[in-house]
């Protein structure tokens, strides 16, 4: 939850906007399918980052890449992971940075294919 310190009125309308935000996006997560922790996080990961943006991203992050590990929305589909299943961040990093790395080729693959 969020400490709000000192603002103005105009802050808290965009803090309370933004956390009207995260409830949505955090709803839009919880409602993905998967029997387990595997098929959760490659649904969720499919409904948050396309192949084309996925390729923007490297998993420990470049001079050229942000990191994906780090990026807010995948904590989040983490933590939802969490709430849903009984697993590891090991397990979860393992499926979720199978995810960044393949997308080149997965855009690959669909231009041949076209």
């Amino acid at each position: 939850m969020w400490t709000i310190t000192f603002f103005s009125c105009e802050n808290f309308s965009e803090a309370s906007e933004s956390q009207k935000k995260l409830t949505q996006f955090k709803r839009f997560i919880a409602k993905t399918g998967g029997e387990g922790p595997t098929q959760f996080i490659k649904a969720a990961i499919r409904k948050v980052f396309s192949d084309q943006l996925a390729s923007a991203y490297c998993w420990k992050g470049t001079t050229t890449k942000p990191s994906a590990e780090k990026c807010f929305l995948v904590t989040i589909i983490k933590n939802m992971c969490h709430v849903k299943f009984n697993c590891t961040d090991k397990d979860m990093n393992a499926v979720l940075q199978k995810h960044f790395v393949q997308a080149k080729d997965r855009l690959t693959k669909r231009k041949r294919n076209e």
